[in-house]
């Protein structure tokens, strides 16, 4: 927006004159300087919830400016230095996630833009005020033409009356508030480009919050549900990078450091849309098992978008470490110097076929869709995560908040508390053998579980279900301050379908550590969430026990499916993507042979060295798969 001296008062045109004679002077004397302050007063914005962040923010940008200052011995520049800028217009406490409801444009309206067109002006005085009195007289100037701008707004219908007042309620000089929404129109004069679909900024950049939805107060989700961007089991940041790409002007680029699993996860697939649907990928940084922020055990991403919904059939650059690294590796990756824990793509994105899918990439795709041909797949109702009890033992953060003994059984019980319980003939029916990674192995399982579950369903939400049953409600109601179900007071946080634990089935170890972990069930068996349940009447489950175990399915998920590092995480998504191949009549008799071999020998000794037959089932994939011996080379290579 341009303005011209004849809007100013005499006193305002004075002070706009002697600008435009320090900024000759500062091109001349102080040329770092001048670009400084040009740039922060023209090209720079800034947005955090947190008031104290918007501070540390003027503060590093005032340093920025003091450094470069030189003495000029003007009479009115006190000891050399001149005034800093004021910034309470370029940098704002406010919610980025939560926007106004507009019907258009805040400037459509010539009215408005006029009243802006001032309100911009105004902003400007204050940015250069030298004198408090100025700053004070310039303030109530731009509270007043707000107020006239929402009442405006809000007579021409372009806002509702709620936010109208919210709009009015702001108080851009309160450095200690911080608005619940945020509008660059608003809150920055700011003007959206020709086009509905353009943002605002040529350039968006940050570190987002990392805080995922469940491991964090339910309080900071609250207010966003609504948005088009919210999925169950998201992390926060996901949602500040689709804002982020709504904000950008049309070929505008945003780049976040921020977790590195997003391309997997599955609370991240409205994400991964978003990205692939209305941006172009320039590059992904992948830091691998590498902590860059010494102060957190998380790994992290460079990510780097541009903002476009056209451009198709077009390569990116994509880095990413893998094994154990250290700094130099990483500034390798950085620099794309050769290193064999760095690996450096130009992966082909076509929009169509990343939808709705991982954003994975790597050099042996070739042979991953040769694996991928004529494969069936599980289905969503073949397969379900293990029980959520909350909880099912007393952890140390309970025992010392309720005062109560660590170990001790809630909906869990040993053996032993089984017992004192002393329960009757239909109080029985509802405790079941509960397993734990101490009996639930690689291809075997065994039955002799020192566990049980007192396993309740929605059903018991009610206060009197539990009336019939004495001894299990007086057992219950102990814990009755600290069983966080949504079933409380006796129900299962998630009970599951029981039929996933009844009978032959297929227990998937959801965090792997070097290989993936599939074990084979024909007993009643009930499993805690750090297990997913397959059952299937398509396959023969010793045959897909082999099949899941073997080196070839290791390197589908290491290359397609989920993986946090070095480690496999075998949640529902991935196990859904497995492609599944049934050999003919001898080859899938001889896997069910060699796993039924396996489960014996584990069943005398579980640390029975079974490399050797292992061997002879991935051999027999292989040949299901169609490889080559080249092929099958680089699977047991990678």
């Amino acid at each position: 927006m341009s303005s011209t001296l004849k809007d100013y008062t005499k006193e305002e045109r004075e002070d706009v004159q002697i600008d435009i004679n320090r900024s000759f002077d500062d091109n001349i004397n102080r040329p770092d300087y001048a670009r400084k302050l040009y740039l922060i007063e023209r090209c720079i914005y800034g947005v955090d919830i947190q008031s104290i962040a918007v501070q540390i923010s003027k503060l590093r940008f005032f340093i920025s400016l003091v450094v470069d200052q030189c003495p000029t011995h003007s009479p009115e520049d006190n000891f050399g230095i001149r005034p800093l800028p004021n910034l309470e217009a370029k940098f704002v406490a406010a919610n980025t996630l939560i926007g106004l409801s507009k019907t258009k444009t805040l400037f459509d309206s010539p009215e408005v833009e006029k009243l802006q067109e001032k309100l911009n002006q105004t902003n400007h005085r204050i940015f250069g005020a030298k004198s408090n009195k100025a700053k004070n007289k310039y303030k109530a100037r731009v509270e007043e033409l707000q107020i006239q701008i929402a009442e405006k707004l809000e007579e021409l219908g372009v806002v509702g009356n709620d936010d109208a007042r919210l709009m009015q309620q702001w108080k851009m000089f309160d450095q200690n508030a911080s608005s619940p929404f945020f509008d660059p129109e608003w809150m920055f004069g700011l003007k959206s480009g020709a086009s509905n679909q353009d943002g605002y900024f040529d350039i968006v950049i940050g570190n987002p919050p990392y805080l995922k939805e469940g491991r964090v107060s339910k309080t900071i989700f609250e207010g966003l549900k609504h948005s088009p961007y919210y999925q169950g089991k998201m992390d926060l940041w996901y949602m500040f990078t689709c804002v982020g790409i709504d904000l950008l002007s049309k070929n505008g680029t945003l780049c976040f450091i921020a977790t590195n699993n997003w391309v997997t996860s599955g609370g991240a697939s409205k994400l991964r849309n978003k990205v692939v649907g209305d941006s172009k990928i320039i590059q992904l940084v992948d830091f691998g098992n590498f902590m860059i922020f010494e102060s957190a055990s998380i790994q992290t991403m460079i990510m780097l978008f541009s903002k476009d919904n056209s451009i198709d059939n077009y390569t990116f650059d994509y880095r990413k470490l893998n094994g154990n690294t250290i700094l130099a590796d990483t500034l390798d990756l950085l620099s794309k110097k050769a290193n064999n824990k760095a690996i450096y793509l130009s992966p082909i994105i076509i929009r169509g076929n990343f939808k709705d899918s991982y954003l994975t990439f790597n050099s042996n795709d070739f042979i991953l869709e040769k694996i991928s041909s004529t494969a069936l797949y599980l289905t969503g109702k073949e397969v379900a995560n293990g029980i959520h009890p909350h909880y099912d033992f007393v952890n140390n953060k309970l025992a010392t908040l309720h005062n109560l003994r660590n170990g001790e059984g809630i909906f869990g019980l040993s053996e032993t508390e089984k017992i004192n319980l002393n329960l009757l003939q239909n109080e029985c029916r509802f405790v079941k053998p509960y397993y734990t990674t101490e009996q639930i192995h690689r291809y075997y399982s065994n039955p002799n579980n020192s566990l049980w579950l007192i396993y309740t369903d929605s059903k018991f939400k009610n206060p009197n279900s539990m009336n019939n049953y004495p001894n299990l409600k007086k057992h219950l109601d102990r814990f009755s301050n600290v069983i966080t179900s949504d079933n409380r007071p006796y129900g299962l946080h998630r009970a599951r379908e029981e039929r996933f634990f009844k009978g032959e089935k297929i227990l998937a170890l959801r965090k792997c550590v070097g290989t993936p972990s599939f074990s084979y069930s024909d007993f009643d068996c009930y499993v805690s969430a750090t297990f997913y349940v397959i059952k299937t009447d398509r396959v023969n489950l010793k045959y897909l026990t082999g099949l899941l175990n073997s080196r070839l399915i290791a390197f589908w998920l290491k290359n397609k499916g989920k993986m946090q590092g070095d480690n496999y995480q075998l949640d529902k998504e991935p196990l859904l993507q497995i492609p599944i191949r049934v050999g003919n009549e001898y080859q899938v008799k001889s896997i069910i042979r060699f796993v039924e071999q396996i489960i014996s020998l584990k069943e005398i000794n579980p640390n029975e060295d079974i490399c050797n037959i292992e061997k002879e089932i991935d051999n027999i994939i292989y040949d299901i798969y169609n490889l080559t011996e080249d092929e099958i080379e680089i699977i047991i290579n990678n």
